[in-house]
């Protein structure tokens, strides 16, 4: 991309994985990204910087110290007006993204943090898009089809995580008549299809880390009977996506499902994972099926839930027919050269990388901006 066409982005929810990979997209297109850190991660965003740029990506960056939780996030004066003047796309990735973490943490960093970024975003005086990344499972405990448009049909909530994020979701939804904004669900993020790398804090790493861990005479129960769809997304196939549609006048005021459009079912996902772990397949045997409901009940022991508190989240997706329209995605991708792999084409490349990657353990400590 030309430096004619590249724009200035504010960029919030580093160092999370979505946030990470688009801060490289965005430089590889030569952007100018604003990226709003938290000052104990600073020192860190320095040295990320300082790699992309050797990588010979032709963006910018300028590092901003502050909290999307505060007002003007905890800018200066002069930061703020900066932004007011120069940026045009705001990507709105901050957010706690696991039910690990107390109810009110979350509430502060999604609610709060979307009403502080949206009052930044209305003093911005060339606002072309605000982003705003939220979650399929926004649909809760809803089962069938669930369209783009959709988002408050009544439904229930498995967890503090959907039932937060939909809130969140829904008041960006009402300042659609007041800012250009396009809304993106994707579904879980599994890692990355190109390059094997996962996200260390996001429950497909640690599903994927028991599988590694436990000895493989150990048989793994499959939750439920495993015929439901289990949508897995890869992290670049989100992030261009998201991209292009930043930059497409159609996509201003929608919603777009960021998911697999042919999900492997919850058997076949756990099938592949075992083959390619060399571990024997869950489903050889009936008796290593375990009730969804008593497995719930499982993960809620205090030694399980502190190492699988990731992997929890996933648990509810096992047990929920939903299938996710993709018809505006659809639409405003259609003809270009993008295609979202479906898992069985990048599941060796997770296993691979994270078994040369040391170490993978499973005990985590999550931060409140990590998605």
């Amino acid at each position: 991309m030309s430096k004619s066409t590249a724009e200035n982005v504010l960029l919030t929810g580093y160092p999370s994985f979505t946030a990470r990979n688009m801060l490289r997209h965005l430089m590889k297109q030569g952007d100018r990204v604003y990226l709003l850190v938290l000052e104990r991660y600073l020192k860190r965003a320095r040295e990320e910087v300082e790699t992309l740029e050797s990588d010979g990506l032709a963006g910018e960056v300028v590092l901003l110290t502050g909290d999307v939780r505060f007002l003007d996030l905890g800018l200066s004066g002069v930061e703020i007006d900066a932004i007011a003047k120069e940026v045009s796309v705001v990507h709105h990735m901050a957010g706690m993204g696991l039910p690990g973490s107390s109810k009110d943490q979350i509430q502060k960093v999604h609610l709060l943090g979307t009403r502080r970024i949206l009052e930044v975003a209305g003093e911005i005086q060339n606002l072309r898009r605000f982003c705003h990344y939220s979650t399929a499972q926004v649909a809760g405990t809803r089962e069938g089809v669930i369209l783009e448009r959709e988002l408050d049909m009544g439904q229930r909530f498995h967890n503090d995580f959907e039932e937060v994020r939909f809130r969140s979701e829904k008041i960006v939804q009402g300042m659609s008549g007041k800012l250009p904004i396009t809304i993106f669900r994707p579904s879980i993020v599994a890692g990355n299809s190109k390059t094997g790398e996962m996200g260390r804090h996001r429950g497909p790493h640690q599903v994927l880390a028991l599988y590694l861990q436990l000895p493989s005479r150990v048989p793994l129960p499959l939750p439920g009977q495993g015929h439901f769809p289990l949508n897995l997304v890869p992290v670049d196939y989100v992030v261009e996506a998201a991209y292009i549609l930043s930059r497409e006048s159609k996509a201003e005021g929608r919603t777009f499902h960021l998911t697999d459009p042919n999900p492997l079912s919850v058997r076949g996902v756990f099938n592949l994972i075992s083959d390619l772990t060399d571990r024997a397949r869950p489903l050889d045997a009936a008796a290593n099926m375990v009730p969804y409901r008593m497995a719930r009940t499982m993960m809620r022991l205090p030694l399980l839930e502190r190492r699988t508190r990731g992997a929890s989240y996933i648990l509810d997706a096992l047990h929920s027919l939903q299938i996710y329209s993709r018809l505006n995605t659809d639409e405003c991708l259609r003809g270009r050269r993008l295609k979202c792999p479906g898992f069985s084409e990048y599941a060796e490349k997770l296993v691979h990388h994270m078994r040369n990657s040391s170490p993978y353990g499973m005990d985590i400590r999550f931060d409140a901006d990590e998605v």
